[in-house]
């Protein structure tokens, strides 16, 4: 069991978890108005579930594909083949993606939208060509697969949007009727809607991007022998860190602009958000530190600091009712 949770990356899946259930949570507490039913919270948890069934296929196929380089790159982390069979592995690759389909046919059937079994059918295809492919080319696959890191908030949005009718015509609602703090009705109204998913969007996408830079620098060695090109390979693991760091420090300032808005906007809350932010900023500024510096070590101990910071990113709405 505990090679099977590491071959499909049980933390990585948590984090999807977590970030889907993140925005859902900041959307029902900040707007008391919303109460799902139990069937829809099911829905919910239904979409959430696949869409960390489908991670966890990619997951394991990315590293059927990846056998040959892993034996240079990471030895130690090699799972298919050493304890579990090639043939094992597709099964469960499959096996995880028809569940997900299916999911994804009911909850189109019952929304009366082919939303969902669109966005689950190009996710697997892209997961499956990006293993077998695409990765190996230089930025394309860097790009594709933090897209997909970021799409996953935008799954949530577009699920509240359409099928919860939860955001826009809601807010404008009286405020005394939907009773909520008339600070916070107006700090939602000023802002908009769909801002805390466009934030995640970004912040999700830019810090994939940054790491999957500082992985390809990591797997230089083994990435030559499955003749991929990777930037790191094209232009050396130096300009790979610089790249990485200045995306990293891009998300630093974007950040601290956002906040700074956010202060304008209403002092009691950036006063709410800065434990949270100063932390995040920390840890990526701890990430550029690393990243000027030479070794492997280095590269892993950068890695490490933006996971953490991803988790205390994504993890936003939790910290504003704990400061609420």
């Amino acid at each position: 069991m505990k090679h099977f949770l590491n071959l499909v990356r049980y933390k990585n899946l948590l984090i999807i978890a977590l970030t889907m259930y993140s925005v859902l949570f900041f959307y029902t507490i900040f707007g008391s108005y919303f109460v799902m039913s139990f069937q829809e919270k099911i829905d919910f948890f239904l979409l959430v579930f696949s869409t960390v069934l489908i991670a966890a296929a990619g997951n394991i196929i990315n590293d059927y594909f990846d056998v040959k380089s892993d034996r240079i790159n990471k030895p130690e982390k090699l799972i298919i083949t050493r304890y579990i069979k090639k043939r094992w592995a597709i099964v469960y690759h499959w096996t995880f993606n028809a569940v997900a389909f299916l999911i994804g046919c009911y909850l189109s059937f019952r929304y009366k939208t082919f939303w969902y079994v669109f966005i689950h059918l190009i996710s697997i295809n892209i997961l499956w060509f990006y293993s077998l492919q695409l990765k190996k080319i230089s930025i394309v696959g860097n790009l594709l697969i933090s897209l997909l890191t970021g799409i996953v908030p935008v799954l949530v949005g577009i699920h509240i949007h359409y099928h919860l009718r939860l955001l826009h015509e809601k807010i404008s609602v009286n405020v005394v009727d939907l009773n909520i703090d008339p600070a916070l009705q107006h700090f939602l109204s000023q802002i908009g809607d769909w801002w805390l998913i466009i934030f995640f969007f970004v912040f999700a996408f830019t810090l994939n991007f940054a790491r999957e830079l500082i992985k390809d620098a990591q797997d230089i060695e083994g990435d030559k022998l499955i003749h991929s090109r990777s930037l790191a390979i094209q232009i050396g693991e130096k300009n790979t860190r610089i790249i990485a760091g200045s995306i990293l420090l891009l998300m630093i300032v974007l950040l601290i602009a956002v906040f700074w808005g956010l202060h304008i906007q209403d002092k009691s809350y950036f006063i709410q958000l800065f434990l949270p932010l100063e932390l995040v900023l920390c840890l990526l500024a701890i990430a550029v530190f690393f990243l000027v510096r030479k070794g492997a070590a280095a590269l892993k101990l950068s890695d490490t600091m933006i996971k953490i910071s991803f988790l205390l990113g994504i993890s936003l709405p939790f910290w504003w009712i704990l400061f609420l």
